[in-house]
């Protein structure tokens, strides 16, 4: 265990231990869902909705209509057995979609099965967008027969399998990144065209926890609002040599500074930020830094128009790699490094760019982020956490 860090809420508790949400829906027949086999109540948000055959269903049989469960997990695996009519043959069709990172009914996301399709949906202020998808050629969708859905959500990705088959691996960006990944709620929504002949049903939903990982630093910018100097992160540790300031949820600097934090950890970990810049001028996060000044650090620098690593040692700088990328204005890009000892990966937006070795600078607990003067620049979601 972290000892010191003054907000345990950012620590899994039951670490090792599973937690589940389990319903098969055996109870006997009724017109109200009430609680699920594992203790969790139900909530028809909108319409009836029973159980009959063991089964959940859509008593009131109208499309759009959806029942929710909460779970309080953020990363979960969800499986569920679907049966309905989904081929829609001459426009008819009944079949349940899976909901998940559920806000209220109009924010959430939802997967679609169709006869040649898997589909991934969002709805935004009662907006809705299909957001990925993937032809299925792996599984012949027959009506009226039982289909394995399943859906893994780990931070902002969303991988999801139909009968076994992963064909929708997808990325959360912009907003929905750092909105949807905070509902915890899920549940199931009805989707109904013309006259069909085959009732929509589920059965085995299982719900599991993922095991999640430390965080050893978080900073959403948020506490302290409007504040002159950023003082201390969300975990509790103070940022030194700072003269980060914070404004509606991001950091940025109006100087040029240099700020850096105490990660507890040294040698094994993640370190991601999400970095918005208004104008092309460099920055850049970094780890293994020094303590009390900026003699040393590893970085992955956004430049003007490439990413760059560079390594600091005794205040001077070697470019270790370099991929060109042009700079769009106020594009939000997230960096994110995972170091395991000397093998530092470095990802932009989920994409691998570097894979390098260097064992320079080892055993240094410090990381901190390195902004440039112009304020346009913005920082946000900063993260160090357990590989």
């Amino acid at each position: 265990m972290i000892v010191g860090l003054g907000v345990g809420a950012f620590f899994n508790n039951g670490r090792g231990v599973s937690k589940k949400i389990v319903d098969y829906f055996s109870r006997t027949s009724t017109t109200s869902l009430g609680t699920s086999d594992s203790g969790h109540i139900w909530n028809s948000v909108s319409g009836t909705w029973g159980t009959n055959g063991s089964r959940i269903y859509n008593v009131s049989d109208v499309s759009g209509q959806l029942a929710i469960i909460n779970s309080s997990f953020t990363n979960f695996k969800l499986s569920v057995i679907l049966n309905g009519q989904i081929v829609a043959t001459n426009g008819h069709s009944r079949f349940l979609n899976l909901v998940f990172h559920y806000l209220d009914e109009n924010n959430y996301l939802f997967t679609r099965v169709t006869a040649n399709n898997l589909e991934l949906y969002k709805l935004v202020g009662g907006t809705l967008t299909k957001i990925a998808q993937v032809s299925n050629t792996t599984t012949a969708i027959v009506d009226g027969i039982d289909h394995l859905i399943t859906v893994e959500c780990n931070e902002i990705n969303i991988a999801i399998s139909l009968n076994g088959t992963k064909l929708i691996d997808h990325y959360l960006v912009g907003s929905d990144a750092t909105t949807f990944p905070s509902y915890t709620k899920v549940g199931f929504r009805l989707t109904k065209s013309g006259s069909p002949s085959i009732s929509a049903t589920a059965d085995n939903f299982i719900l599991t926890e993922l095991d999640e990982k430390l965080i050893y630093v978080k900073d959403s910018f948020i506490s302290d609002e409007n504040v002159t100097l950023i003082t201390s992160a969300d975990t509790g540790q103070t940022w030194s040599a700072n003269g980060l300031k914070k404004n509606n949820g991001y950091a940025f600097a109006d100087t040029w500074t240099v700020s850096r934090i105490n990660a507890i950890v040294n040698n094994n970990f993640e370190i991601s930020c999400d970095v918005t810049r208004g104008v092309n001028t460099a920055c850049s996060i970094g780890f293994r830094c020094s303590t009390t000044n900026d003699a040393d650090r590893m970085e992955f620098v956004v430049a003007p128009n490439a990413l760059e690593f560079n390594k600091k040692v005794n205040f001077a700088v070697t470019k270790l790699a370099s991929y060109n990328r042009v700079w769009t204005a106020n594009e939000t890009i997230k960096l994110k490094c995972v170091v395991i000892s000397s093998n530092i990966k470095c990802y932009c937006d989920d994409v691998l760019i570097f894979d390098l070795t260097d064992s320079d600078l080892l055993n240094r607990n410090y990381v901190g982020i390195f902004p440039n003067n112009n304020p346009l620049n913005k920082y946000d979601n900063f993260v160090v956490k357990e590989v």
